[in-house]
């Protein structure tokens, strides 16, 4: 039975897994989480996520004032990383990781001993690692256990399933839900076949009580028949209206007070996307293509645009201040006294150079120095026992929760006597020589011999034994064995090249892709004049040009092969050719199209001696039969060509298709603009004439009115006053 202990190093696909999973589950659920990993626990998922993936984990390199903060927070809170860690800004297991190589470091320090190549606390084989959630994944195998690839396949099935528990269950009631349905409808109809009826038999069962929603409508108020006065309910709506604390309520739906879902949004503008291709499609198909062909072309994916960086914010002198600062501690006066083996002559001469300034002292260094105070505390037991105390030394002080900052640029005072001091390279003059230094230098060497003058008498006497220079062996160079890799690009190359060569030296013709003979013509002995041993020569190379390079449907010959000849022999035979041909008289066109045309017109191609030749000569049968060809010859000549013309002629109808609809769209829109135009020149012709006939009648018109106007104003005023007469009349009766 074999045993599974959950741990042991991460792999890469068991990281991914993790990552998918931490996406869809989250950072709570750590058991669901683990479940999709055969070899590893709630725990130690959990770990891995906050020790090594979290994004958010510093893993660059220690700075200064980390290393300091670190230091400082170890006093203040001793084996408390957790609490350390969140405060320096890396994990409890960096934290502490650094701590121990600091102390390893103080400790080798104090002990004198040099820095080891290998490092300590690297696993030995066999051993087993505490904390393997703080270690980088192993790579995966090319060829994986069968339980991992059954892991990886469970897991990628489980996160890709977007349907969950909840959407199970729901599925499942409505499921019952449908099935309980069905089954109380075939438990009526067998009731109904049996002379029972379910509704009756629930109205009894009930007893009256209750209401029956199939036959009635819960809390119905019928209106009144006919007319009826609605006055007291708009009073009672008025009265509810003003004593209403909320006169602005107004009721909202649910989907107004969400915002619009991602979907719909993305829903919205696909459609919005097609209506605007369709469009484009319509009015401008060239632009529409081409805007198609740039969405696919995958170069255009590749483009990057122009990264723009912002100005530097740390200057060179800054960058020499920061390089001076990690320097190795390093002195003016050493340097000068150890660092040259000139002459004084020559340190003078050449002195034009700037000195780096010095550091402080190592003993200086704060983070050395809390190493050593933390390394010197753990040799002690108790501070009960009365142990002498060793002396620390100030480190970062207990002053404060932060570490005291030293002075960045703080250099040492008198690390060494003064040296010899030299001539600046700026003080000399441009045109300076050797005739105008020598006062300089004789003042130079005046200064010196006054300082060694200076020296105390020595007290005592040594002798030093100076050590045999044991000759070198001269190195003996050792002939690496070449790479195989190189190896084979040396011989892939030296192939490429003998094939270019040899693509190089065929004929003009096969190189060049000119028309030549399917079936090649025959060797013939034409005798030993010039002419006929160069029409054999080009025979041959024909023949040999079918055999090595034959033509789809063509003649294969058997010939025997002809001798290859070097480049350089190529060469001087296409120059004597070229010489040759250079005192030729010059070419002339129409001489050379005339005796084409004669000669094509006096020979032809006749099949039944499957072979070229004149005309003259032939008997009728065979004039018969050459016409007959090179009429079958053209007539599928002509096929084929009208064939590739109907191709050619669909795919520009094809093209063209959609040009030609917008165009019949227009001329119909154009054509239906003119008519609109039409009616509307007659409308208006129409509208101008009666403008003029109403033009030349309407003063008549409105003359007339006046005068009816007059005439009935003098007749109201004429009744007024009878009327006033008769009621004077009346009054006076």
């Amino acid at each position: 039975m074999r045993i599974m202990i959950k741990g042991g190093v991460w792999k890469n696909t068991e990281d991914e897994i993790l990552k998918a999973a931490v996406m869809k589950y989250g950072k709570n659920q750590w058991a669901r989480v683990a479940s999709l990993l055969n070899r590893k626990s709630a725990k130690q998922c959990k770990a891995r996520w906050y020790e090594w993936l979290d994004p958010s984990i510093k893993k660059t390199e220690w700075t200064r004032d980390e290393e300091e903060k670190l230091l400082h927070l170890a006093k203040l809170y001793p084996c408390q990383w957790r609490t350390i860690a969140p405060l320096v800004g890396r994990t409890a297991a960096q934290c502490l990781d650094r701590y121990e190589r600091l102390l390893d470091d103080a400790e080798r320090e104090l002990g004198g001993g040099e820095k080891q190549d290998e490092d300590v606390r690297r696993l030995r084989p066999g051993e087993i690692d505490p904390d393997p959630e703080t270690r980088p994944a192993r790579p995966d195998p090319v060829d994986m256990d069968e339980d991992e690839k059954e892991m990886l396949s469970e897991a990628r099935a489980r996160l890709a399933n977007t349907r969950g528990k909840k959407a199970k269950r729901k599925a499942r009631e409505a499921q019952l839900d449908e099935a309980r349905r069905l089954a109380s409808l075939q438990k009526k109809r067998e009731l109904k076949a049996a002379g029972i009826y379910a509704s009756r038999l629930g109205a009894t069962r009930r007893g009256g009580k209750f209401m029956d929603y199939d036959k009635e409508v819960p809390f119905q108020k019928l209106a009144p028949a006919g007319f009826y006065d609605v006055g007291p309910e708009k009073a009672a709506s008025a009265a509810k209206r003003a004593g209403r604390a909320d006169a602005d309520f107004e009721a909202i739906r649910l989907d107004k007070f969400e915002e619009q879902r991602r979907d719909e949004a993305e829903r919205i503008a696909q459609r919005d996307d097609r209506k605007k291709r369709a469009k484009l499609m319509k009015q401008n198909l060239p632009a529409a293509v081409a805007q198609l062909s740039r969405l696919n072309d995958p170069a255009s994916k590749l483009r990057r645009s122009e990264l723009s960086l912002p100005a530097p914010q740390v200057t060179d002198s800054e960058l020499e201040d920061v390089a001076r600062l990690t320097a190795d501690e390093q002195t003016g006066g050493s340097a000068l006294l150890l660092g040259s083996s000139d002459s004084g002559a020559q340190r003078i001469a050449t002195a034009a150079r700037d000195a780096r300034t010095p550091l402080v002292s190592k003993a200086d260094d704060t983070i050395a120095q809390e190493a050593r105070n933390a390394a010197l505390e753990r040799t002690l037991q108790t501070p009960l026992l009365g142990e002498h105390q060793p002396d620390r030394e100030q480190g970062t002080g207990y002053v404060g929760a932060t570490p005291a900052r030293a002075t960045p640029h703080a250099t040492p005072l008198s690390l060494a006597p003064p040296p010899t001091p030299l001539l600046h390279g700026s003080d000399l003059p441009d045109d300076a020589t050797a005739s105008s230094m020598m006062p300089s230098l004789k003042q130079a060497r005046r200064d010196v011999r006054e300082g060694l003058a200076a020296l105390p008498a020595p007290k005592f006497a040594y002798d030093v034994d100076v050590p045999y220079a044991v000759p070198e062996e001269k190195a003996v160079e050792m002939e690496l064995e070449p790479d195989a890799r190189a190896v084979d690009e040396a011989r892939a190359e030296a192939l490429r090249q003998a094939e270019l060569a040899k693509l190089a030296r065929r004929s003009l013709a096969v190189q060049k892709d000119l028309p030549r003979p399917r079936n090649p013509p025959a060797l013939v002995d034409g005798g030993d004049s010039p002419e006929a041993l160069i029409n054999a020569e080009a025979v041959r190379l024909v023949r040999r040009d079918a055999a090595l390079h034959p033509l789809k449907g063509g003649t294969l010959t058997n010939d025997a092969p002809l001798p290859e000849f070097s480049d350089y022999e190529l060469a001087k035979a296409r120059a004597l050719i070229d010489e040759e041909a250079s005192k030729q008289p010059p070419y002339d066109d129409a001489a050379f199209a005339q005796a084409w045309s004669e000669l094509h017109d006096s020979r032809t191609y006749f099949p039944t001696r499957n072979a070229i030749g004149p005309v003259d000569g032939a008997s009728d049968a065979e004039l018969i039969a050459a016409y007959k060809a090179s009429f079958e010859h053209t007539r599928a000549q002509m096929a084929k060509g009208a064939q590739r013309a109907a191709r050619v002629e669909g795919r520009v109808a094809e093209t063209l298709q959609p040009l030609v609809d917008e165009a019949e769209s227009l001329k119909a829109r154009t054509e239906s603009a003119i008519s609109r135009l039409d009616k509307a020149a007659v409308e208006a012709e129409c509208y101008l004439r009666l403008y003029r006939t109403e033009s030349r009648t309407l003063p008549a018109r409105l003359a007339a009115a006046k005068a009816r106007c007059r005439a009935l104003d003098e007749r109201e005023a004429e009744l007024q006053r009878e009327y006033a007469d008769l009621l004077a009349a009346r009054g006076s009766s």
